[in-house]
């Protein structure tokens, strides 16, 4: 409290103190002896009068003491407070009998926030008060220590019949107008936002906002460049010149002070005092030198956590930030970041409508927006090329975009169809081109509704189609005859796609396999085609599989079956040969394979007769010396083995061909023949050497 607050109210209560206590004996008095009561009732009443001042006096006590604003009874005649409750002397920082001692006047700075004096203007709030109403207005008062603070102050008049009495009660409103100034602050950072102001603006106000709130803090805002190897200033805010240009540019790290620091560990960084603290290196005289003695630098963050920038505050005094100012960094760097992160947005915007007017300029599908009534609103230059055109406005002088149609009737089921669906897929049409040629489209569009819901105008892309029309066209062509010369030619051949899968049989295929196409197509194709070893019966590998495998023909020997679906072998020869694409990468392969039952039982029949004689069955005279060499050969390479020769000749076969005649001669042969067979053991070789019946019999013996 000043010496001169405390002089006042030691005056004011040396003079008042005899007249205050000389109104409350009247009072007393007045009310502890009633006229016309007999003296001992006249005692008894002034005892429960006194008791019951007493008890109310308490209840009102209590009831102004526990309230939680500070709580005056102003005195209007004496302009002085004659009740305060404790918050009063808590928020004043006086006595009970201080306060007592003077009025508002007392409390009041010379001037209030409007710019006016506080006192010897005429403002009606006693006065309404005084009438019955319960004025509510701020007022700024100061404490006993010359602090000023803004309050808000309600009137009530007490009843009295002597005096005019107002009770005012008074509520601290610090924290509160510092919340409306922060929520405006950041309701103006945001608007400057939502408005794309320029960031250096945003951020600048922003460090306003800080620096209005706590009027000792000084802010600045650096931003990251596009290389991330150094900070730049971009909202000085009241910063003195040489700091300001001490900050322009700062490396990352800790060679660039706590500003660098931070935004290089991706935390806040707090530096408690300038002139001690090694971050603050070869900036810390320019620091003191502005009067700067604590900083605390906050890295701004983007999405993804992205260190994009810091917010730093400088304290005059060496120490940390306090919860409140700690508070106030942490939520205007969520703002800064918000800032930071909508121009990054804005310039990602920029950049991607730069690419798509590129893409829609460039593209060399044609690209179109139109109504449903058929005006065009907008086109890219593919598609005036296409229609044979140079402008937009060239193809509005000609008409509405059914014009264009070759067909009307194609133009209708187009746009049932956008009706129905909201929008169409792979539609083909024909169109007419400036000279009269007609080319065939595709169209892709889609319906566009405006904000009620209400269609628009249509956009979408058409692909002119003509060339790939007439290949295809050709292709199918090409296509037919290739089926006719497979459905045509005798061999059977079967297609299969890159894994294997059956994708085509011709019909001879299907007649020596047993399987349809239908059923056939995409099975595998060592199912539909099932090959086994003729003599053995063994499965073996379809050649399509090596084929895919090693990227080359491969064929099959002779001693291969084909069994069919239903059980049936059937003998076949084939290949197999990879089909490439023009790169020559392997998308398939096909397998010619025909039916060599005749083929190879003719095989069978030649190479039978060519061993054997043709009379008796026996092995004839080469075959014989063939087996003899080979026994030969053997005995030589293992001389233990045994091999035994008979040789056997029929002595008077002329007379009976003679006399009984060849056919009897033959029948005589082959009955000796199956005689002599039926006593050779099964690895015995029986053979005719010209006409002589001989035994070669294996073995020992």
């Amino acid at each position: 409290m000043t010496e001169q607050l405390r002089a006042r109210i030691a005056a004011a209560l040396h003079e008042q103190g005899p007249q205050l206590r000389a109104s409350l004996r009247a009072l007393l008095s007045s009310l502890l002896e009633p006229s016309g009561v007999p003296p001992r009732c006249a005692a008894d009443h002034r005892m429960s009068s006194a008791q019951a001042l007493e008890d109310s006096e308490a209840r009102f006590r209590a009831l102004v003491d526990s309230a939680p604003d500070a709580i005056v009874v102003l005195d209007v005649d004496l302009d002085r407070f004659v009740d305060v409750n404790e918050h009063a002397c808590r928020l004043f920082k006086l006595s009970r009998a201080e306060l007592l001692a003077i009025g508002p006047q007392a409390l009041s700075p010379a001037r209030q926030c409007d710019g006016l004096p506080s006192f010897g203007v005429e403002r009606g709030h006693v006065e309404r008060a005084l009438a019955g109403g319960r004025p509510v207005f701020e007022w700024l008062h100061c404490d006993a220590e010359g602090h000023q603070f803004p309050c808000e102050v309600r009137f009530i008049r007490l009843p009295s019949s002597d005096r005019r009495l107002i009770r005012a009660s008074i509520v601290d409103i610090t924290a509160r107008r510092r919340a409306d100034m922060l929520a405006h602050g950041e309701r103006r950072i945001l608007e400057l936002i939502a408005a794309g102001a320029p960031l250096d603006r945003t951020l600048q106000a922003l460090t306003q906002v800080i620096e209005q709130l706590n009027p000792e803090l000084q802010a600045a805002v650096m931003v990251m460049n596009r290389a991330a190897t150094h900070l730049e200033l971009a909202a000085p805010g009241t910063l003195a010149g040489p700091l300001r240009k001490a900050l322009e540019r700062l490396p990352l790290g800790v060679d660039g002070a706590s500003c660098g620091a931070a935004a290089s560990l991706g935390r806040q960084v707090l530096v408690r005092d300038i002139a001690q603290d090694p971050l603050w290196g070869e900036l810390r005289s320019v620091a003191l030198e502005a009067g700067l003695r604590a900083a605390c630098s906050t890295p701004v963050l983007t999405s993804g956590d992205r260190v994009q920038g810091t917010l730093v505050v400088f304290l005059p005094n060496p120490r940390s930030p306090s919860t409140d100012e700690l508070d106030l960094i942490n939520r205007l760097t969520q703002l800064a970041g918000i800032a930071l992160r909508r121009k990054q947005d804005e310039h990602a915007l920029r950049a991607s409508e730069t690419r798509f007017r590129a893409l829609f300029d460039n593209v060399v599908d044609g690209v179109f927006q139109a109504t449903l009534d058929g005006d065009w609103l907008s086109v890219n230059p593919a598609l005036t090329d296409m229609l044979g055109y140079t402008s937009l406005e060239e193809l509005r002088e000609v008409g509405k975009l059914s014009e264009f149609f070759a067909d009307p009737r194609e133009r209708e089921r187009l746009m049932a169809e956008l009706q129905d669906n909201g929008r169409v897929r792979n539609f083909e049409y024909q169109l007419r081109r400036r000279n009269g040629d007609v080319i065939v489209v595709l169209e892709n569009s889609r319906v566009v509704q405006d904000e009620h819901e209400n269609v628009a105008y249509y956009e979408g892309t058409m692909t002119d189609i003509t060339e790939r029309k007439r290949a295809e066209r050709a292709l199918f062509n090409e296509k037919e005859r290739a089926e006719v010369t497979l459905k045509s030619i005798g061999d059977a051949v079967v297609t299969t796609d890159a894994d294997g899968h059956v994708e085509y049989l011709n019909p001879v295929a299907e007649q020596l396999s047993g399987w349809e196409r239908r059923h056939a197509e995409g099975e595998p194709i060592d199912r539909v085609v099932r090959l086994a070893n003729e003599e053995t019966g063994e499965p073996i590998e379809n050649p399509v599989l090596r084929c895919l495998g090693e990227q080359r023909v491969i064929g099959l020997t002779d001693n291969v079956v084909l069994i069919a679906r239903d059980g049936t072998r059937i003998p076949v020869q084939d290949s197999a040969a990879p089909i490439q694409d023009r790169t020559g990468q392997v998308i398939g392969a096909v397998m010619v394979f025909h039916d060599v039952s005749r083929e190879r039982q003719l095989h069978r029949k030649l190479s039978y007769y060519a061993s054997h004689d043709s009379l008796t069955g026996l092995i004839n005279r080469r075959e014989f010396e063939e087996r003899v060499s080979a026994c030969l050969r053997l005995a030589q390479q293992s001389p233990a083995d045994a091999h035994t020769l008979l040789y056997l000749d029929l002595d008077q076969f002329k007379v009976v061909n003679d006399t009984c005649g060849h056919s009897a001669g033959d029948l005589l042969l082959r009955q000796l023949s199956e005689l002599l067979q039926s006593h050779v053991r099964a690895n015995d070789a029986l053979a005719d050497y010209l006409g002589l019946e001989l035994v070669r019999r294996e073995g020992e013996g």
